[in-house]
């Protein structure tokens, strides 16, 4: 376990008890929930257990509180949960930008997809000289032996001469890459609609601001990770059929500027709904549709999620 420069492990006690709490939740509602069921669960464990903390904590960027981490537990600990196949980098630095942003100096990112659950620590700058690094069990290791076994075993293969069956693998392996990058493009567009209901609460303008033309007709666009990342109103383009996504190497993000074409059409659907009869609509429906084709399939991949106006 990765130690500060006194030896001391940050916010022990706090922490262990977190993760003893998130194994439990993993245990009662499995692997695949969504991720605000995850934080419901753990809402309800911390009030149980008398911990104070607080929800969708606001993180300072630029002057603007236009970012949210799920959980700040303590006033020491930053908890973001995740549920897709795997975390990465880009999770990591987004956690140190937290972190370093809200001045805490430990973050835990909780991928409850895993089979065998293993929070990750990630350490402010700040405060230590290993923030570089994710902390993680010893199990890592035996998992990456594992790997590098099944590597070598497909190098045994390949060796043999059944090139047949590692053309069909390496197919598959095209197959499963294009739809995790479909389902997090898909799941990315979900995440801009909702930074955008969020960024118009923040700043006092009505919940469908930019987006109150999709009530007779669901409306179609086309979103990136930038759209609306400042506080000005916006309401994002709107959408092109056939217009792909493009990817930029040099700073690792999707959107219809890069410099590499990747095949992937993106069509974010929103139907703002009225539940009570109140000329104002009080929740908005969001599709995120990504298409693609790998080989002579056409593949797609289709996230629904529902936000309402919690404001009074």
């Amino acid at each position: 376990m990765q130690q500060s420069q006194n030896n001391k492990i940050i916010e022990k006690e706090l922490s262990y008890e977190l993760n003893g709490i998130f194994f439990g939740i993993q245990s009662k509602q499995g692997r695949f929930c969504r991720e605000k069921q995850y934080s419901d669960a753990l809402e309800i464990e911390l009030k149980k257990k008398d911990i104070p903390y607080q929800r969708e904590h606001p993180i300072p960027v630029s002057g603007v509180k236009s970012n949210f981490v799920d959980f700040a537990v303590g006033d020491k600990i930053l908890v973001d949960f995740k549920a897709k196949p795997f975390i990465e980098k880009d999770d990591y630095y987004q956690m140190k930008r937290y972190l370093e942003a809200s001045n805490f100096e430990l973050g835990l990112i909780v991928n409850f997809r895993q089979k065998h659950l293993q929070p990750k620590r990630v350490l402010n700058s700040k405060f230590s000289e290993h923030s570089d690094v994710f902390v993680v069990s010893d199990r890592v290791h035996g998992q990456a032996l594992i790997e590098a076994l099944v590597a070598a075993s497909v190098l045994v293969v390949g060796f043999l001469g059944m090139f047949a069956l590692l053309t069909r693998s390496l197919f598959l392996n095209r197959i499963v890459s294009d739809s995790y990058i479909g389902n997090y493009l898909a799941a990315e567009g979900i995440e801009v609609i909702k930074n955008i209901i969020d960024t118009n609460a923040l700043n006092n303008r009505s919940f469908d601001a930019g987006i109150n033309n999709c009530f007779s007709s669901a409306c179609s666009y086309e979103v990136q990770y930038f759209t609306c990342a400042s506080a000005a109103q916006c309401s994002p383009s709107s959408f092109v059929p056939g217009h792909q996504l493009s990817f930029d190497p040099s700073t690792g993000y999707y959107s219809y500027s890069g410099t590499v074409q990747t095949g992937f059409v993106r069509e974010v659907r929103l139907q703002l709904i009225n539940l009570s009869g109140d000329p104002s609509f009080e929740a908005v429906r969001v599709n995120s549709i990504v298409t693609w084709t790998t080989g002579a399939a056409q593949q797609q991949a289709n996230l629904e999620d529902i936000f309402y106006d919690w404001r009074p």
